[in-house]
């Protein structure tokens, strides 16, 4: 593709500072074999693997079958996105406690805890020169928000970090860095929604933008959590 610094974009990113739980997303799968972990913990582990078939046997075929999905459908359709910190969360705590106890689990509790939380304002992008359009847009979760007014810049547009670490900061600096990697495999291709700000900002980029991680998307954003470096300056990120 190349670079493309022609494009100027309008982004407006209205968040509210504080953090987005989540698992981290460079974990691609439970292959235990490929652990980092002590062997005593391995085979603690893989002790469990009996306990596990049962349950998955109850959910599957037993007792438990079509509920699960059921359950899932229910708290969906109930709550909805379930950010921590938020009203839905806790509610959905509450839903889940009282599901679990009805269907005889034990030692159903809950314990304290500190939760920091982030919380997704108005977001909004266009196009402004050659033509203006209005671009589908979210920001990442934990991305700081745009100065009011937001951000209007040159875009430049890059298929990978290593393209990337080919321009020079005069070619960033001041401009949207819009990462359009080719799509290989989550694991991949998130890194660039994880890293892509921080990786932008080094070289004077004022925000990125990056295409949503998903094989295939419809004018559909794939929002998504995303990891600022200790001691590299913040700016806003959206996908």
């Amino acid at each position: 593709m190349g670079t493309r610094p022609n494009s100027v974009l309008l982004l407006g990113l209205a968040l509210i500072g504080g953090l987005l739980l989540g698992t981290n997303a460079g974990v691609l799968d439970n292959r235990i074999d490929q652990c980092n972990l002590p062997d005593a913990l391995v085979q603690e582990i893989r002790g469990y693997q009996p306990i596990v078939n049962k349950i998955v046997q109850r959910i599957v075929g037993g007792e438990f079958a079509g509920k699960t999905w059921e359950s899932l459908a229910e708290l969906v359709d109930t709550f909805g996105a379930r950010l921590a910190g938020t009203d839905q969360l806790e509610r959905t705590i509450d839903w889940v406690l009282e599901r679990m106890g009805r269907d005889g689990l034990e030692n159903v509790h809950t314990e304290e805890a500190s939760v920091p939380h982030w919380v997704r304002g108005f977001e909004s992008a266009q196009l402004v020169a050659p033509f203006k359009k209005n671009l589908a847009v979210l920001g990442l979760g934990t991305s700081v928000g745009t100065p009011r007014g937001g951000i209007i810049a040159d875009v430049i547009a890059v298929e990978s970090f290593k393209e990337f670490e080919g321009l020079s900061p005069a070619d960033v600096k001041g401009k949207i860095v819009v990462f359009v990697p080719e799509w290989e495999s989550y694991g991949k291709t998130v890194v660039y929604r994880s890293k892509g700000a921080s990786v932008a900002a080094k070289k004077g980029a004022v925000a990125t933008l990056i295409r949503s991680v998903t094989p295939f998307s419809i004018g559909s954003p794939h929002t998504g959590g995303q990891d600022y470096e200790e001691g590299v300056r913040k700016i806003p990120s959206a996908c």
